[in-house]
């Protein structure tokens, strides 16, 4: 017969994937640290470039901000074992996830990653709803791995079209 992990031990992995997954996400901003550092000539690579960034891209990193905005309600919520919070996190995700901005391509494994990051982030508001919160995180924690796998597949498709 197994059992179950102690509740610290279930806690203290979820604090430290969710910091890690918050310290991953961190550095994707646009903030100056994350600039290109400028050649030697004193221009950065995007000054080289003539072409202005296509708006879209402009509207997706902004919506991309919010899902992690969103996401750092699901997290805090459940550090702070407040599940409202994490229910409004996850309710935010869920509906982000049905807007016509989350669709970026119509490939079938893009659209399977979709649908089930759908169905978990449904899972956390009930587990959230039912003041369940061990479930919660274990639902949080599956929803960090369907977002990291789907980034890896999209990015993997942008550098096969390149």
């Amino acid at each position: 017969m197994t059992s179950s992990p102690p509740r610290a031990l279930v806690w203290f992995g979820l604090l430290l994937w969710g910091g890690a997954t918050l310290v991953f996400f961190s550095g994707r901003g646009d903030s100056a640290d994350n600039r290109p550092a400028a050649s030697p000539g004193g221009s950065t690579p995007a000054a080289q470039s003539s072409a202005p960034q296509p708006r879209r891209n402009v509207e997706l990193r902004a919506f991309m901000r919010k899902k992690l905005e969103a996401s750092a309600q699901v997290l805090e919520g459940l550090t702070t074992d407040d599940l409202e919070l994490v229910k409004a996190g996850a309710v935010k995700l869920h509906e982000m996830s049905a807007a016509e901005r989350w669709f970026v391509s119509a490939d079938p494994v893009y659209r399977q990653f979709s649908g089930d990051f759908r169905q978990i982030t449904q899972q956390l508001i009930e587990a959230s709803e039912a003041g369940n919160a061990d479930r919660a995180a274990i639902k949080w924690m599956d929803a960090t791995m369907s977002c990291l796998d789907c980034h890896r597949f999209v990015r993997g498709m942008h550098i096969a079209q390149e």
